[in-house]
């Protein structure tokens, strides 16, 4: 299931650590080697991409986030999958838990495209494993 961003400040701070210390080796070795300048520039070109990485706000998405919003988003669409939606059909649904789970034989039992919002899809294995599949990608259980 792919990461989802709010729109509250998220930090890389992983990315800020590797794109920080690979420009402080390179500026270090370019000064070693008597190119000051070079690596001069390439300490501050680099600590200014680290402290942006650091400090950036991420773009809205403009996507609904709550789970009010985008059922009434879902019912203005007229009971289908918004366009970023990432789960449009029971395909996908199974597929989905499948990638999550395993292959335990799962298949749709009922789904909710068309006929009401929230869109959601109801998913069961062999074993009597039962989960919801939202359309927006959230797997609930139902055990």
């Amino acid at each position: 299931m792919e990461t989802k961003r709010t729109d509250k400040k998220f930090v890389d701070v992983r990315g800020a650590i590797i794109t920080g210390t690979v420009v402080l080796i390179f500026g270090v070795m370019l000064i070693i080697a008597h190119q000051p300048v070079w690596g001069i520039a390439t300490l501050l070109i680099g600590g200014g991409i680290t402290w942006r990485i650091l400090t950036h706000t991420p773009t809205s998405t403009q996507h609904p986030t709550t789970r009010a919003e985008i059922s009434a988003a879902e019912t203005a669409n007229h009971f289908q999958p918004l366009d970023w939606e990432p789960i449009k059909t029971a395909q996908d649904a199974e597929a989905l838990v499948t990638k999550q789970f395993g292959e335990l034989g799962w298949h749709t039992q009922s789904g909710t495209v068309a006929v009401s919002a929230p869109i959601q899809f109801v998913v069961a294995a062999v074993d009597g494993t039962t989960k919801t599949v939202t359309a927006a990608g959230e797997i609930l259980d139902q055990d």
